[in-house]
Parts: C-alpha cells; sequence; structure tokens
C-alpha cells in the first residue's frame, strides 16, 4: 500500500509494521508516502527503539492528569512516573492544557506583608533572613519582586547608638582625627609658626593622646621616621633596654622649643593613661640630660 498527496495519514500500526518489515526509517516515509519525522514520531511513542537511541518508554498520559490533580506539584509527577519534570509540563500543556507555574524547587513560602512592614520600619535583610533561617540574598529578592523599593544605603545604614561603632557621638576616625590636629596646632605654638610641609609629628611614649610640648618631637620627612622605627626595633631585639630618645636623635629628630605660654589641652574623649604620664615623665627627663 503506497499513500500519496491528498491520501490519508498512515496509522502508527501501519508504521510499526513496514517498520517491522523494512527495518528503515527512509524506506517505512517512502513506502507509505509520508515524512521520516512523522516515522520516527509514531515509533517513539509506541516505545519502538530506533537509530542508535534507546527505547522510548510509553507513558500512559491519563496517570499525568490524575497525579497533577492531587498533587499539583510537577516534581512530584516526575518522581512517582520516572521521567522529567520538562516533559510533565509540556505533557500536561499539549495534552489537557494546563499551564504549570514556574516555581523554584526550593522555594518556601513567607509572610511577605510581615517581611514587607519589618523592612519598612527599619530592620536589614539580614536581620530578618536570620529569623527564618535563610541568606539575606533571598530576603533582598523576594522583596524585590513583592514590589518594594529599596532603601537608600543612607537610610539603611543605622545611626547614633543602633550603630555598632557609635563611640558616644564621635566615631574612632574622627577622635584621631582631632588629636592629629591638636599635636600640630601645639607643634606651631611651640615653633611659632605653622609645621613646614612633609615633616612628621612622633609622640615620645608613642601615645597619640599625649599631646604635650614635651612629649613631641619632629622628624624632618616620613622616611626618617620610618628609618627611626626600623632601628629601633633592631637595637630592641638586641637589647631591650635600648635609648628610644638617642636613636630617634640620631636619626635627624628635632625637639620642639619650649612654648611661650604654657598650654592648656582640652580631651577629646579621654586623658592620657596615668602610666603613659609616668612614663612620658621618665623620657622627658632623658631628653633634658640628653641637650644638656
Amino acid at each position: 500500500m503506497c499513500y500519496h498527496a491528498g491520501d490519508m495519514t498512515p496509522t502508527d500500526e501501519e508504521i510499526i509494521e513496514t517498520y517491522e518489515r523494512l527495518g528503515s526509517q527512509t524506506a517505512v516515509a517512502t513506502a507509505l508516502g509520508c515524512s521520516q519525522s512523522h516515522v520516527s514520531t509514531a515509533l517513539c511513542r509506541n516505545g519502538i527503539r530506533i537509530g542508535r537511541g534507546g527505547p522510548q518508554k510509553k507513558f500512559d498520559h491519563q496517570q499525568f492528569l490524575d497525579l497533577w490533580n492531587q498533587y499539583h506539584d510537577t516534581r512530584e509527577v516526575a518522581e512517582r512516573i520516572g521521567t522529567s519534570r520538562t516533559y510533565v509540563t509540556m505533557v500536561l500543556w499539549d495534552k489537557f492544557g494546563i499551564r504549570c507555574p514556574k516555581v523554584h524547587p526550593n522555594k518556601i513560602s513567607l509572610p511577605m506583608e510581615s517581611i514587607k512592614s519589618r523592612y519598612l520600619a527599619g530592620e536589614s535583610c539580614a536581620q530578618i533572613a536570620e529569623t527564618f533561617g535563610l541568606p539575606a540574598e533571598r530576603i533582598r529578592r523576594r522583596l524585590r519582586a513583592y514590589g518594594v523599593p529599596r532603601r537608600s544605603l543612607e537610610a539603611s545604614v543605622p545611626r547614633g547608638k543602633r550603630n555598632r561603632f557609635y563611640k558616644n557621638g564621635k566615631g574612632k576616625r574622627n577622635v584621631m582625627h582631632y588629636y592629629r590636629r591638636q599635636s600640630y596646632e601645639v607643634a606651631a605654638i611651640c615653633l611659632g609658626q605653622p609645621v613646614p610641609q612633609g615633616w612628621v609629628i612622633h609622640h615620645l611614649n608613642e601615645n597619640p593622646r599625649d599631646n604635650r610640648p614635651e612629649n613631641l618631637i619632629l622628624f624632618r620627612s616620613p622616611s626618617d621616621h620610618s628609618t627611626y622605627h626600623v632601628r629601633l626595633i633592631d637595637l630592641q631585639q638586641k637589647d631591650p633596654q635600648a635609648d628610644a630618645i638617642r636613636v630617634a636623635l640620631e636619626n635627624g629628630a628635632v625637639v620642639l622649643p619650649s612654648p611661650p605660654h604654657p598650654i592648656e589641652l582640652e580631651p577629646c574623649i579621654d586623658q592620657p593613661a596615668p602610666s603613659d604620664s609616668q612614663h612620658s615623665q621618665g623620657i622627658v627627663q632623658q631628653l633634658s640630660l640628653l641637650k644638656s
């Protein structure tokens, strides 16, 4: 039997019978007057191995529908039937017109209204995610998909005592900047002019908050200051009692002259520790002996 243009399409039974007799898809398509793809589709649909492909499993499509009505989850349907989720989605759409929603396999339901209110009240995504045991990025994406606008950086960073870096109203960087500026003002009063550009102030007792004039010396460049510290460390490894004042003077340190009038320093946050004051007094005494 040969089919020509305008004739009826051959049935699956006729294709299977012809294929078992001829053993070739091309020969079946020529004998029945249809396309080779139609022959391949009919053979695969009936679970007949063709070419180099593996045997195709024939499924009961009604079973797909029954399991979908029971679980409403393509993953569950695919696992029970033994196929892929993609094939389950294709069968439900092609055969029954059911469009399966695209659901992330690890997606969980979250109370988005509560999360939205917490986020708008000032909580961060990390704080919200910690209560659900999820990463912060997942909460961030859910909020974006839910239509919640992102806060600006200024609004999202806690201010005042809510910030973990809060330092009694002044951050650490501002505190150190205050003492650094204070040391240069003290040196300028002692010199009678601003500190020359490029000069570095060194604290004898290594306490940057102790800006008394007798505790400050000057280096003409950062390299001289660095060389002093390197040589002092080398000497202290050999002799822990190495004289730091003598090493500083040997490396070009300049001693500040006495100020024209007593200088009263206003502390920014705290006063120098008593141990630092005692240590600096001993250093000042050594420095006076070296001057003489």
